[in-house]
């Protein structure tokens, strides 16, 4: 089923207010729609605390298996946004948004947000959208 998908896909948006991004963590966690499986189509993150001395790698998988979407967070001020790019999404290994087109997400089954706290500090708000179909 990968690669495929439906003209009629569930679209949803999950928040994640004020996540901590200097702390290897799971920030949150999420389930889709009943039987249905997910692909991650849009990343942001909005910085409420500017993020220092090194990147910050932000993984969305299930259970905490190899994430089938990760994105690198660059430093940067507060107030900025990092956003992953359609381009980005749709390129497996592209250099920002890591295999998104090749694992979908399991219907049914826990979806985990972390982050891997490679900033020494960091703060921001996540959107994380994903398609289900």
């Amino acid at each position: 089923m990968a690669g495929q998908f439906y003209h009629n896909a569930e679209i949803r948006t999950y928040q994640f207010p004020a996540a901590a991004l200097e702390t290897s963590t799971i920030i949150g966690r999420f389930l889709g729609p009943l039987g249905k499986t997910g692909r991650v189509v849009g990343v942001e993150v909005q910085l409420t605390a500017g993020t220092t001395d090194a990147v910050t790698v932000l993984s969305i998988g299930v259970n905490g298996a190899t994430a089938p979407a990760s994105i690198t967070i660059p430093v940067l001020a507060i107030n900025l946004g990092h956003v992953a790019t359609a381009a980005e999404l749709l390129a497996a290994g592209a250099a920002e948004v890591v295999g998104v087109n090749d694992v979908d997400l399991t219907a049914d089954t826990q979806v985990e947000v972390d982050t891997d706290g490679g900033c020494t500090v960091g703060d921001g708000d996540l959107y994380i959208t994903v398609a289900w179909f």
